[in-house]
């Protein structure tokens, strides 16, 4: 299997929900992206089974979107307990709590307890900004209620990731147009 990175930039804020309206969150789940594939394969051919079944036969996978800051990408921090050299200093217990994503190229300095997780933990605040929209809801001849949703925006240089993971040039071919797809009408 052949893998690719690719990078999703967005121009404006994102509403990447975690089950509700109002929740935004950074990340998007590899189910999420491959829903919104399949939608881009019915609009496309009519039928989602071929992207199914190159799914199922595992000759295409997704990863889920992770953050990217300029060129360092990022992925999940480990759930691992961690020693540190000041293993009794609350604050950087609190750091390391607090730490959610770690740059892929510092995965051995996390392990061995040498990661500087409050540094980590301000690089990654540059990622972007949450905020909560307003809109007025449209119901004909009532009043309408507003409601509020919740929009992520990333910092210009940043966004997330996929890892996909393809069997030959065609089958890249092929998610690749369905990702250029997606672009245009986005994920959820």
């Amino acid at each position: 299997m052949k893998y690719k990175v690719v990078k999703l930039a967005f121009s404006q804020g994102v509403h990447l929900g975690n089950g509700m309206l109002t929740d935004g969150g950074n990340t998007v789940f590899a189910d999420t992206l491959f829903s919104a594939l399949c939608q881009e394969a019915l609009q496309m051919e009519g039928s989602v089974e071929g992207l199914c079944d190159l799914v199922r036969r595992n000759q295409l996978r997704f990863s889920d979107g992770m953050p990217y800051i300029g060129e360092k990408l990022y992925i999940p921090k480990p759930y691992l307990s961690v020693k540190t050299e000041e293993e009794g200093d609350s604050s950087l217990k609190k750091a390391f709590k607090k730490l959610t994503y770690i740059p892929v190229e510092k995965v051995e300095q996390y392990l061995s307890g040498k990661l500087d997780a409050a540094a980590e933990n301000t690089v990654l605040s540059g990622l972007g900004s949450y905020e909560m929209r307003n809109h007025a809801a449209i119901n004909r001849g009532k009043d309408s209620d507003p409601y509020h949703v919740g929009v992520y925006h990333f910092n210009p240089g940043c966004g997330l990731y996929l890892v996909i993971g393809y069997e030959t040039e065609e089958i890249w071919s092929y998610a690749e147009q369905l990702l250029t797809a997606l672009s245009y009408t986005g994920i959820g």
